[in-house]
């Protein structure tokens, strides 16, 4: 076979791997590499993260971000990189070491109450604009209402005002 029977197939696989992450369906599971949950959340560990088309440094950089601990939903594993989505459904890979575990959120919409307790009714702590991200300490499995932390305050927000976990996750946090 010549080297041109060859090309069809790697353009293949280079489309395969550089496709938007959005057009194929995730599929709850695990990951290959790590063996955790697919979908999960994690956060951007550090400031600049480069969120490229596919799943290696020969890929083009599709956005650079500058939002550390934003949270990023993975959706797929590949060796040493995940492919993510972020709140607003951009999506592209991500080199693992610049993920960490830790759970943030980011407010959506309008600014929200942060609250003393998980009640509509408790006192106000702080109110959050969007795109304020901040660690989550926890969720009840099914509950409304998450504990969290933004810049040392803290409080209740309800689950619906934010970006960061799944319905009805239950979240351990720090």
């Amino acid at each position: 076979m010549s080297w041109c029977g060859w090309v069809p197939v790697a353009v293949i696989v280079l489309a395969w791997l550089a496709g938007p992450v959005l057009a194929q369906t995730v599929v709850p599971g695990t990951g290959r590499s790590t063996g955790l949950p697919i979908p999960r959340f994690a956060s951007l560990r550090s400031d600049p993260v480069n969120l490229r088309v596919g799943p290696g440094v020969r890929y083009p950089i599709k956005w650079e971000l500058h939002r550390r601990g934003l949270p990023v939903e993975i959706v797929r594993e590949y060796e040493m990189w995940r492919a993510v989505r972020l709140h607003d459904g951009a999506d592209g890979w991500i080199h693992a070491a610049l993920l960490s575990g830790h759970r943030t959120f980011i407010v959506e919409g309008a600014t929200r109450p942060l609250l003393a307790s998980a009640s509509s009714t408790a006192s106000l702590v702080a109110r959050l604009e969007a795109g304020v991200i901040g660690r989550i300490a926890g969720c009840g499995e099914n509950s409304l209402w998450c504990r969290v932390s933004v810049d040392g305050h803290r409080g209740y927000l309800r689950r619906s005002d934010f970006w960061g976990t799944f319905k009805g996750e239950a979240v351990h946090g720090w």
